[in-house]
């Protein structure tokens, strides 16, 4: 079924459609939240890359990990959009700016990786997360 046959085509514009995918690292989430996007013309909402981003910046600020505090007032001046790739010349992913630069590139080792799951646990840093993913779902992604 092409994205133009789609049932969620005949949606009314005004009513958002989200779906949430979890389950275990290397389960291929990423993958199937990228066809699904694709096949239907929607958002592919990355948090994972949002927290890797964050994650970077961290590490590039010298803040620990462990710092709440610290990295609570860092999420204060930071900034992080989703541009959605471009099917046609072969790139799918997600385009992850971090304060403007693209960090795509740069997100996807282990040591940021690593620094994502422990900075993803203190709750001042998950409720900013959650409500900048809300803003980026209400704007479209960007």
């Amino acid at each position: 079924m092409s994205a133009e046959e789609s049932p969620l085509r005949s949606i009314e514009p005004a009513r958002k459609i989200i779906v949430a995918i979890d389950g275990p690292a290397g389960a291929g989430k990423s993958t199937i939240a990228r066809h699904l996007a694709r096949h239907f013309g929607l958002l592919n909402l990355e948090t994972g890359a949002m927290y890797r981003a964050f994650a970077l910046k961290a590490l590039r600020a010298d803040i620990p990990l462990d710092d709440g505090a610290g990295l609570e007032a860092l999420a204060g001046e930071t900034t992080i959009r989703l541009e959605p790739g471009n099917a046609e010349s072969g790139d799918e992913e997600n385009r992850v700016l971090l304060d403007a630069e693209d960090v795509t590139g740069l997100i996807r080792n282990q040591t940021v990786t690593d620094a994502a799951s422990r900075v993803s646990v203190f709750p001042a840093i998950r409720s900013w997360m959650v409500k900048l993913q809300q803003q980026l779902a209400a704007d479209g992604g960007s």
